[in-house]
């Protein structure tokens, strides 16, 4: 499995593909097209998030702490 900042990365890719104009294209008889903008916005709000935890040394954005009761 990837990491959060991995995933991260190929959605910005993609979202500068598409801002720059490769929404979709042609080859030979076949036409592709990218998933939308708004659909990839959200992914990135929430990739973020999560690469933001990972970086930080959390599970899913979680952090724990344990305290000693003495």
């Amino acid at each position: 499995m990837n990491s959060y900042t991995e995933q991260l990365k190929r959605i910005e890719e993609a979202i500068e593909a598409i801002e720059s104009g490769a929404q979709s294209y042609s080859i030979g008889s076949r036409r592709v097209e990218r998933a939308s903008l708004g659909i990839l916005y959200e992914e990135r709000r929430k990739l973020r998030a999560m690469a933001a935890g990972e970086q930080a040394g959390g599970c899913n954005g979680v952090l724990y702490a344990e305290f000693d009761r003495r």
